[in-house]
C-alpha cells in the first residue's frame, strides 16, 4: 500500500429551496432575488437607455484569455498565471458575480493541481456536469497538447483525464453533440500560427490536425478518420485555427473555416462534406469577413451572424473587415445574406448574444492587433429584426487578441483579457450594461424595473417538457428565450446559441415549452430569460436540458472551498510554476501533487525533513542528516550540508538556517555549492526575492529583513512562514496554529485572520493556500 493516499472533501452551498406552493400540484424551486452588487446602486450614465454603459475597469487576478460561465453562475477564466505575463493555462480562477468586481473574496483561484497546461485550449460540458478542457499547452513548460482536464463543479477540482488525444489540439474547437458526446476539430502543434504561409510544409510536418476526434464518456477519445478534411481543418488560410462550428437543425455539425463552409457527420467513422466557399481568403482591398480574426454567433435557430476579421493570425498585418453576413443553415444548403456592415471594422472582436436576440460586438482593432489609434472601443449592437447596427457606449480598455466576453445571468456582458502577446496585458475586466437595462424617467436615466422570478418547478428538463415560472409581480411577459452558457476564447464562443421559446401566461404563472429536439438545443446548460413588454429581461434562470446533471452551486460562503488532497505529511512547498511537493511524515519521502486524488513520488537518495520548490525542475530537499540536495527534474546533486530548515523564492533564491541558527543564502538556482552568510540568527528564513527576506527570529516573532541587513518586527508568536512572489505573506500562530496573511512585502501590520489551522503552508500569488493541517492532512484552500 502506498504511504500517501487521497480523499476529496467538498463544501457546497445552495440558495435554492424546495417548497410547496399553495394551489399548485408541483414542487417549486424558490429563486433567490439577492442583492446584485453589479447592478444595485449603479451610477447610471448619460444616454444609457440608448447606448448602454460600461462599468469602471477593475482588476483581475490573471489575463482572462478563456472565459466560461459555469452552471453555478460563477465564471471561470484562465490564460496566465496569477499576475503572470506569459502563456500559462494551469491556473483557473472562479469569479462569483454575486460578490461584484470590487470584493477580493469574489475570486477563488485554483493552483496547478493536475499538471496540464490548458493555454489556448477548448472546452465543453459533459452530461455529468463536468467541464472537459482539452488541447492547448505552451512550449515554455513542455506539457502535452494532447492532454485533457476534467473540472468537477461539485468540488471545484481539476483532475487529469486518463484518455489522451491522438492529435495535437492547440487552437482547436469543441462542442457537445446531440447525444452528449464531445467533438473536437482543428488545432495543431503549439505556435504554428504561420502554417498558412506554407500549407504543403505544414501538412508534411504534421503541424495541423485535420482529423476530428470524439470523446465518449466512459471510453475516452477516438478518432473520426472518415472526417479528415483539408478544406475544413487544413493549414490553408489557417482553417485549422478555432474552426467556427455549431450543431445544425439537421443534427449534423455545420462549420466555417476561413473561406470554406462544411458539414460533419460525427457517427461511425465520421464524414466531412465541403459545402462550398463562404468568401475568398484574406484580401487587403475587399476585406472579407473571414478567418480566425473574425467572430460569429448563432443568434437564432439555424441562423448565424459572421462578422469582422480578414486575418489569419495575430501576426498577420492586415486591415480589418466591417462586413457582416447571415448564414441560414435551416435548409438543404446554406443561404448567405449580406447585411449592413458595422460602423467600425474589427479584428479580434467578441460577439455575445443578448436575451432580446441582439448580438453585442465588443472590442477589436481596425488593423492587425494594433491598439492606439486603431483600437475600437464602442460596442455595436446588431438587431436581427432589422439587420442594422447601433453604436453603443465605449469601453475604457483595448480588448483585442486574447480577450473574451460572456453573457452573465443578470443580462450584462463580462469582458476580460487581451494581450500576452500584444500591445496590452489586461489584468482587468469590464462589464457592459446593454440599453434594455435602463429607461428615461422624468428626464433622468435610471434602471428599468425588471421581471422578477419567485420560483420555478424544476432546474432540469427533458426535451419538450414545461418550465413553469411563478413571477413575483404582475409583469406581462412578451418573450422567453433560452441562451446557452458561453465558453469564449480567441473571438469565438463555441457554446452560445439563442433559442426562442414558446410560452403562455396566466396571471403570475408563465408556462415555457422546452425545445423538442437536441438538434435545436444540444444537451447542456441554458439561461431562461423572461422579457417584459418593454423588452427588459429578468435575471436568467440556469437550467439543464437533455439529460445534463442538475446545476450545482459554486464556491460560496466565507472564504474559498477547502478540499483535502492528501494525508500523512509534515511539510509542503509550492514553486512559481505551481509545482507542489509534500514531505511524508512517516517515511520522509517526497510526493508531487498531481490532481484531486493522485500524487507522484519523487525518488530521493535520502529521507527528507524539509523541501523548497522553485519549479518542477528545481526542487531542494533538506535530508534528515542535514545535507542539502537539488533535484533538476532527472537527478539529485548535493549542494550543501548542515541545514535545519530550507525555503526558496520564485526567483530561485534559497535560504537555510543551520543547527546553530545561522543563516545562509544561495542566490544562483543551480547545482553549484555557493552559499553566502547572512548576519543574524533565526529559526527559519524565507526569501521573498534576493532583495528581501522574511524570518522567524529567535524570539519567535516574524521579521522582515532588508538586503541591507535591517530587521523589522512585523508580527508576534509565529510557528510557520511562507511567501509568494506578489508580496503575500502567510504565517501560523505557534500556539494555536491559526493562519494569518498579509498582502504587501512591507512592514505594515495589516494581517488578516483565516479561520483554519496549519503546521506547514505554502501561499500562491493571489492568496490561495496549500496547507498541512495539525492532523497531517494536506488541504487546498
Amino acid at each position: 500500500m502506498s504511504d500517501f493516499t487521497f480523499h476529496r472533501v467538498g463544501r457546497l452551498v445552495t440558495a435554492l429551496v424546495l417548497m410547496a406552493v399553495p394551489g399548485s400540484s408541483f414542487a417549486q424551486v424558490a429563486i433567490g432575488n439577492e442583492p446584485d452588487p453589479l447592478v444595485d446602486n449603479l451610477r447610471v450614465g448619460p444616454n444609457a437607455s440608448v447606448v448602454g454603459m460600461w462599468s469602471p475597469v477593475r482588476g483581475w487576478p490573471l489575463v482572462g484569455i478563456h472565459a466560461t460561465l459555469m452552471p453555478s453562475g460563477t465564471v471561470m477564466t484562465y490564460g496566465t498565471a496569477l499576475g503572470g505575463d506569459v502563456h500559462d493555462g494551469r491556473t483557473f480562477d472562479l469569479w462569483d458575480p454575486a460578490r461584484g468586481l470590487d470584493d477580493p473574496a469574489a475570486h477563488y483561484t485554483l493552483p496547478n493541481a493536475q499538471f496540464i497546461d490548458s493555454f489556448c485550449s477548448a472546452a465543453a460540458f459533459l452530461k455529468t456536469g463536468a467541464m472537459l478542457i482539452s488541447g492547448g499547452s505552451a512550449v515554455s513548460n513542455n506539457y502535452s497538447s494532447r492532454a485533457s482536464t476534467l473540472f468537477d463543479p461539485k468540488t471545484a477540482t481539476p483532475t487529469a483525464a486518463a484518455s489522451q488525444l491522438a492529435y495535437q489540439r492547440w487552437y482547436a474547437s469543441m462542442l457537445t453533440l446531440t447525444d452528449g458526446r464531445i467533438l473536437i476539430t482543428g488545432g495543431g502543434a503549439p505556435y504554428v500560427v504561420n502554417a498558412f504561409r506554407g500549407p504543403a510544409t505544414a501538412i508534411a510536418q504534421g503541424d495541423v490536425s485535420m482529423t476530428p476526434e470524439i470523446y465518449t464518456p466512459g471510453a475516452g477519445w477516438s478518432t473520426l478518420p472518415g472526417a479528415t478534411s483539408r478544406d475544413a481543418f487544413g493549414p490553408d488560410f489557417n482553417r485549422w485555427w478555432y474552426p467556427r462550428m455549431w450543431v445544425a437543425p439537421n443534427g449534423r455539425v455545420f462549420g466555417i473555416s476561413a473561406d470554406k463552409m462544411w458539414s460533419l457527420d460525427p457517427n461511425g467513422r465520421g464524414a466531412t462534406r465541403t459545402l462550398g466557399n463562404f468568401k475568398t481568403g484574406f484580401n487587403a482591398f475587399r476585406r472579407p469577413n473571414t478567418g480566425p480574426t473574425s467572430t460569429a454567433a448563432m443568434f437564432d435557430i439555424g441562423r448565424i451572424l459572421q462578422v469582422g476579421g480578414n486575418g489569419a493570425s495575430n501576426e498577420h498585418a492586415t486591415p480589418s473587415s466591417a462586413a457582416a453576413t447571415v448564414i441560414d443553415i435551416r435548409g438543404a444548403a446554406p443561404v448567405l445574406t449580406e447585411v449592413a456592415p458595422m460602423a467600425n471594422p474589427r479584428q479580434w472582436a467578441n460577439s455575445t448574444i443578448l436575451p432580446d436576440g441582439t448580438v453585442a460586438v465588443t472590442g477589436g482593432t481596425r488593423f492587425a492587433d494594433n491598439a492606439g489609434a486603431d483600437a475600437v472601443y464602442p460596442a455595436e449592437l446588431w438587431d436581427p429584426r432589422t439587420g442594422r447596427w447601433k453604436t453603443g457606449a465605449s469601453a475604457a480598455t483595448y480588448r483585442g487578441y486574447h480577450s473574451a466576453a460572456v453573457l452573465l445571468p443578470n443580462a450584462t456582458v463580462l469582458v476580460t483579457g487581451g494581450g500576452v502577446p500584444g500591445p496590452v496585458t489586461n489584468f482587468n475586466a469590464e462589464i457592459y450594461y446593454p440599453p434594455y437595462l435602463f429607461k428615461t424617467d422624468q428626464g433622468r436615466q435610471v434602471l428599468a424595473p425588471r421581471p422578477r422570478v419567485a420560483s420555478v418547478n424544476a432546474k432540469t428538463f427533458d426535451y419538450g417538457a414545461r418550465l413553469t415560472v411563478s413571477l413575483a409581480g404582475d409583469d406581462s411577459i412578451s418573450r422567453v428565450a433560452l441562451v446557452a452558457l458561453g465558453t469564449a476564447t480567441h473571438s469565438f464562443d463555441s457554446s452560445q446559441r439563442y433559442i426562442p421559446a414558446a410560452f403562455s401566461q396566466t396571471g403570475r404563472t408563465v408556462s415555457v415549452v422546452m425545445p423538442g429536439s437536441p438538434n435545436i438545443a444540444p444537451p447542456g446548460y441554458y439561461m431562461a430569460f423572461l422579457l417584459d413588454a418593454a423588452g427588459v429581461p429578468s435575471n436568467g434562470i440556469i437550467v439543464s436540458i437533455g439529460g445534463m446533471a442538475a446545476p450545482v452551486a459554486g464556491p460560496a460562503g466565507k472564504g474559498p472551498i477547502k478540499a483535502q488532497i492528501g494525508e500523512l505529511s509534515k511539510r509542503v512547498s509550492r514553486g512559481r510554476d505551481g509545482t507542489t511537493v509534500v514531505v511524508n511524515a512517516q517515511a520522509g519521502t517526497l510526493w508531487r501533487l498531481t490532481g484531486g486524488q493522485t500524487a507522484a513520488p519523487i525518488p530521493a537518495p535520502k529521507p527528507m525533513a524539509d523541501v523548497a520548490v522553485v519549479t518542477a525542475n528545481s526542487i531542494y530537499g533538506l535530508a534528515t542528516d542535514g545535507s542539502i540536495l537539488r533535484y533538476n527534474g532527472n537527478a539529485w546533486k548535493q549542494v550543501g550540508h548542515g541545514g535545519r530548515t530550507i525555503s526558496a523564492s520564485e526567483d530561485g533564491t534559497v535560504a537555510i538556517t543551520n543547527i546553530e541558527d545561522n543563516i545562509y543564502v544561495k542566490n544562483a538556482d543551480d547545482d553549484v555549492e555557493a552559499w553566502s552568510y547572512m548576519p543574524g540568527a533565526a529559526l527559519r528564513v524565507v526569501p521573498m526575492s534576493r532583495l528581501a527576506y522574511w524570518a522567524i527570529g529567535m524570539d519567535g516573532n516574524v521579521h522582515r529583513i532588508e538586503k541591507s541587513g535591517k530587521w523589522t518586527q512585523v508580527g508576534e508568536s509565529v510557528g510557520g512562514l511562507a511567501t509568494a512572489g506578489d508580496g503575500r505573506i502567510a504565517v501560523t500562530n505557534k500556539f494555536t496554529n491559526e493562519i494569518w496573511t498579509k498582502a504587501g512585502d512591507d512592514v505594515i501590520r495589516n494581517w488578516q485572520h483565516t479561520p483554519t489551522k496549519a503546521i506547514s503552508l505554502a501561499v500562491a500569488r493571489g492568496g490561495s493556500l496549500i496547507t498541512v493541517g495539525p492532523d497531517g492532512n494536506v488541504y487546498r484552500e
